[in-house]
């Protein structure tokens, strides 16, 4: 069964590579259509790279988001009137 591609807007994706080189692992936040796609030990590819969805917690609140701190203004306005999933991806050994 081929593997399920996971994608990320053009301009995250140096961060999303270097957090997967330094760290093994990067979260993913998916609002909207892409809430709900993704289940804990799923694997999906990522630019050649095979990755394990270690946990996906799904909030409603934005303040509620794990990274709250870290998020843009904008990313909290886009998330505010949804829910959402914020997805644990681990590169696969």
């Amino acid at each position: 069964m081929p593997l399920k591609p996971i994608s990320f807007p053009h301009h995250e994706i140096p961060d999303i590579l270097a957090q997967l080189n330094q760290y093994g692992e990067v979260f993913t936040t998916r609002a909207m259509n892409e809430m709900g796609k993704y289940h804990e030990g799923d694997v999906v590819s990522f630019r050649g790279r095979t990755l394990e969805v270690e946990s996906v917690q799904h909030y409603c609140r934005v303040e509620d988001h794990p990274f709250y701190s870290q998020l843009t203004y904008g990313q909290k306005r886009l998330l505010a009137p949804h829910c959402f999933d914020v997805v644990q991806l681990v590169a696969s050994t």
